[in-house]
């Protein structure tokens, strides 16, 4: 049995929030599954961060995640959806690209 403790360990609503946290955005957003999974993968119903918190976070930083994703959220919302596609696809390539490196 899994030890649900473990600070690696997540649920599926912990890991999700911790993400959240992250981007800035309320808990009631929805996060792309795979934007999920580049971050964690499921085992018997837990969730399991595949770089540590701290790694993740710096991450963010160095990456400028957050206001990459602001920035996509702004061109949906002015129906400019190719270029908010575009932002998606180099936020996804560079996040995946990111995490292997680290």
């Amino acid at each position: 049995m899994l030890d649900t403790q473990s600070s690696d360990t997540y649920t599926k609503s912990r890991a999700y929030n911790f993400l959240k946290g992250l981007l800035g955005v309320s808990k009631n957003v929805i996060i792309n599954r795979n934007f999920f999974n580049l971050f964690f993968y499921e085992d018997e119903n837990f969730y399991f961060i595949k770089k540590s918190e701290k790694a993740v976070k710096k991450l963010f930083k160095k990456e400028g995640i957050r206001e990459l994703n602001n920035l996509y959220f702004q061109k949906k919302s002015e129906n400019k959806i190719d270029e908010a596609n575009e932002i998606a696809k180099n936020l996804l390539s560079t996040v995946s690209k990111s995490l292997k490196a680290a």
